[in-house]
């Protein structure tokens, strides 16, 4: 018999097996411990460390359905350690998880609760989506290895168009993404290699073409409007160029905004002859629709 604490115990009562708190109790290596960020969003992987000599799976398990803390039922993914230091990449649908670590022999040495949670992405149409042409399309998601854009008709899992999610994850990204033939509701979707829709943009392809409408010609000096009808991108400019030589005349003028229609007010060039009015993003210098406009004495 052994005294604790004032008591008389047997020294059966004293042989307590190591074991994490919650997992299955075995031999020694049962002490093994397993670290990883609590959450982490959809389409990141999650770096995990473990004891230099561990061995074994690393399992993730789950969503967890039902009471949060229930044991989840479902094996997502199991990979073998290969070293004290891993990167895994969960690729499953937002949820509650739990990873694993599994001996040779399947006992549990550790676990550790995961949530991934819905990675933050945005979507926005540059242009009028117009059937068969090319749409400029910002973005800002995890852009991770097999991340792609989708364009598909509403209703319908099947792609009409896919281009690769190709950018930075710390900022806004621009790509162009080709618009269906035929006009309809569709939406673009970001898409993780998994094949998991983290966000979808509803789309109108329209055969209704976007316009700039000006007078044709003005006088030297004459103020006039110009309208567009297309959607406009903060920063998209009016400008006014020589019809020969391309060079501009005067500053760009930032337009007005509302709704799907941008108008400015204009001065014309002072000197008569042939110019051309131009609406395009002076970033880039891409010319989004021109006209000309003939300048009179």
């Amino acid at each position: 018999m052994t005294r604790v604490h004032g008591r008389f115990v047997a020294p059966a009562v004293l042989a307590v097996s190591l074991s994490l708190a919650g997992f299955a109790t075995g031999p020694a290596s049962a002490a093994a411990i397993l670290t990883a960020a609590d959450t982490v969003d959809a389409g990141h992987s999650v770096e995990i460390t473990l004891p230099a000599d561990a061995r074994g799976w690393i399992e993730l398990w789950g969503p967890v359905q039902g009471i949060a803390g229930s044991a989840p039922k479902t094996r997502q993914l199991r990979v073998p350690v290969t070293g004290s230091r891993m990167d895994l990449d969960p690729n499953v649908a937002p949820g509650s998880y739990q990873l694993r670590l599994v001996s040779l022999d399947g006992d549990v040495l550790a676990k550790q609760a995961l949530d991934i949670s819905t990675s933050p992405v945005a979507l926005r149409l540059l242009e009028r989506a117009e059937p068969g042409e090319t749409a400029e399309l910002t973005w800002f998601g995890p852009a991770a290895p097999g991340d792609r854009l989708l364009v598909v008709a509403e209703g319908s899992g099947t792609p009409v168009h896919e281009v690769p999610a190709l950018g930075n994850a710390a900022r806004e990204n621009v790509t162009e993404i080709p618009m269906p033939s035929q006009p309809g509701a569709y939406e673009i979707q970001y898409v993780t290699g998994a094949g998991i829709v983290l966000h979808a943009l509803p789309v109108e392809v329209s055969e209704e073409r976007a316009w700039l409408r000006s007078p044709l010609g003005v006088a030297a000096g004459q103020i006039f409007e110009v309208t567009w009808n297309g959607l406009a991108r903060p920063g998209y400019a009016f400008v006014i160029t020589a019809a020969e030589g391309g060079e501009a005349v005067g500053e760009p003028v930032s337009g007005t905004v509302d709704g799907r229609t941008v108008s400015a007010t204009l001065t014309a060039p002072s000197a008569p002859g042939a110019y051309q009015l131009a609406y395009l993003d002076p970033v880039t210098g891409k010319v989004v629709a021109d006209l000309p406009l003939d300048v009179d004495r």
